[in-house]
């Protein structure tokens, strides 16, 4: 099959931005997404009774679909298991016809009040205080201080593009789109792997850590990262040990690149060919890392729910499909956006450990933030 190219782009793609924007006309759910190294973006249709709450990490054990789980599970947020109708890549998109049975899903995401910027920057300095503080009197390690970032002048209708354009910018990364009219949409690019199974191999990462540059030569990390990401490796090799793993192989940890950002990584990689481990079981006890939350786990939360003033809600999660009878690829959800009545709101947080300073701190969550709007500019510039 000749597939063609219109000005740099390829038809296929183009061909999938039509039919993408076309589910969004008619209100037809779906979720779009493209593994990390992979060239095939896979697409499933999701009728109203597909979409229903995780209610146990087994349900990733015995159905096939998406999960879509937030920071924290709640009534405005619960974990989703989404059980496609129809799926397909950008290589076979069918006719139209799958689009005639549009029904809506609930009530949609409204404009909030949004905060100025200064005072964004006041809560959360105010916040890493706070969190310095219990460092000081020894009730926390670590805790992850996020802050939203509300851009206006985008809609739904942008999102086909932008997600396009994410799949080329960031091929090492997991992209996805994920479109539930009168619910919310959402879509990130995210670097960090939660858990990977493919048949009796087992994959998880510890990602922590944060700088800018060029060229990885040009990275140089100090004692705080390597810290901190010791601190996510560390959390991860005790929740391992709990299986009797008897064949973990770690590698690193060596720096790795996200665009223009640059990580701390180690990966763990293990057969399980006597299956004593439990997929959900085990995805469920890494939620949240302390590269996302912090340590003890459980004092963190409590403090990022007392000092956070937004609503994380899926930022932080994990999401990504998952197949018994094949490979299941859950992510942390991360470098991500949510659409609202408006524009777009952007997430991005870092790690509060001993030593770190408040300015730093609003620094790097900047830069994060700032990382990926100046993509989404660039992809919407040249759209």
């Amino acid at each position: 099959m000749t597939t063609g190219k219109l000005h740099g782009k390829d038809l296929r793609l183009t061909k999938l931005q039509n039919y993408l924007l076309r589910c969004i006309d008619t209100g037809v759910a779906f979720v779009a997404y493209r593994l990390p190294e992979q060239h095939h973006i896979h697409i499933s249709l999701i009728k109203p009774d597909g979409i229903k709450r995780l209610e146990n990490p087994e349900m990733m054990n015995t159905s096939k679909g998406f999960v879509f789980h937030p920071f924290e599970e709640s009534v405005a947020c619960p974990a989703l298991f989404l059980e496609p109708s129809l799926s397909f890549t950008q290589e076979n998109i069918p006719h139209d016809h799958s689009l005639t049975h549009p029904e809506t899903l609930g009530p949609g995401v409204s404009a909030r009040n949004q905060r100025p910027e200064q005072e964004i920057k006041s809560i959360h300095q105010s916040g890493v205080k706070e969190i310095l503080r219990q460092i000081e009197t020894g009730d926390l390690e670590k805790a992850v201080l996020s802050r939203e970032k509300f851009v206006p002048g985008y809609s739904i209708e942008q999102g086909p593009e932008l997600f396009l354009g994410l799949t080329q910018t960031y091929p090492n990364a997991f992209v996805y789109f994920l479109y539930l009219p009168g619910t919310m949409s959402w879509m990130g690019a995210s670097p960090e792997i939660l858990l990977e199974k493919k048949g009796n191999h087992y994959h998880t990462i510890s990602l922590a850590g944060t700088a800018i540059g060029n060229s990885i030569s040009d990275i140089a990390w100090s004692k705080k990262e390597i810290h901190e990401q010791k601190l996510v490796s560390n959390f991860i090799e005790e929740t391992l040990s709990t299986f009797q793993i008897e064949n973990l192989n770690k590698t690193g940890p060596k720096t790795v690149q996200a665009g223009n950002l640059f990580h701390l990584r180690s990966d763990y990689e293990f057969e399980d060919c006597q299956q004593k481990v439990d997929f959900g079981r085990l995805a469920a006890m890494l939620h949240p890392t302390p590269a996302v939350c912090g340590l003890p786990r459980d004092v963190a939360k409590a403090t990022i729910s007392k000092v956070e003033k937004h609503d994380r809600a899926y930022y932080s999660g994990f999401l990504g499909p998952v197949d018994p009878q094949g490979e299941s690829n859950l992510f942390v959800n991360l470098r991500c956006l949510q659409f609202v009545e408006g524009g777009l709101l952007l997430y991005a947080g870092g790690g509060i450990t001993k030593g770190s300073v408040a300015g730093k701190e609003w620094d790097e969550t900047t830069n994060k933030a700032n990382t990926l709007l100046s993509v989404i500019e660039k992809i919407s510039k040249f759209a």
